[in-house]
């Protein structure tokens, strides 16, 4: 895809959805490149070409969602990526992958009162998406709110009862944070189970 969406990109320079493929595709790809300056150039490409479907259609919501992406992988930099994410969510403050992708970046970077927000908005989006559920708990648990980091886990265990990271941040959450050290180590067995 790689190939042909980058010959395909050279004859059709005027077309969004090639330049969006062929971007995400550098994205995708970049994150297997070992080699940091051949990242880096894949990456700055794929911003070169996203940032040219959203100047041919401004209203690309997944162009602008993959332009977080890339700026992300270059800077490793939540703050400086997040204004592509946020172009993508006004387009639609529904977006599953903007809100996801955002809260994922800033609870990454401990911005955990930032991310909250986008998380809780992935879950309203997706509700039975697990993976949202976990770093929501995680978020909450990060930002020292066991109680609702609870909450967000037994939605998560609702849709997929026997995830062991689930399991495991209960027992951390119980352990560290409600101090209930029982209950941690019951939820600790599950998880190694």
């Amino acid at each position: 895809d790689l190939t042909l969406f980058g010959t395909d990109v050279k004859t059709s320079t005027n077309s969004a959805k090639l330049n969006n493929a062929y971007g995400g595709e550098l994205v995708t790809k970049s994150e297997f490149v070992k080699d940091p300056e051949e990242k880096k150039r894949m990456l700055t490409e794929a911003v070169r070409v996203l940032s040219h479907a959203v100047e041919l259609y401004p209203n690309y919501q997944n162009a602008w969602l993959l332009l977080g992406n890339a700026h992300y992988g270059l800077s490793n930099d939540a703050k400086e990526a997040a204004p592509y994410y946020q172009n993508a969510l006004k387009i639609n403050p529904n977006y599953f992958e903007g809100n996801f992708n955002l809260g994922l970046i800033l609870n990454g970077k401990g911005l955990n009162q930032d991310a909250i927000p986008y998380l809780k908005k992935a879950t309203q989006s997706k509700p039975k998406n697990p993976e949202a559920w976990y770093y929501l708990g995680k978020a909450y648990y990060d930002f020292n709110e066991p109680d609702s980091a609870i909450a967000a886990i037994t939605q998560l265990l609702n849709i997929r009862s026997n995830d062991d990271k689930a399991y495991h941040l209960l027992g951390l959450t119980y352990g560290h944070l409600k101090n209930n050290i029982d209950q941690s180590i019951v939820y600790f067995q599950k998880a190694t189970q």
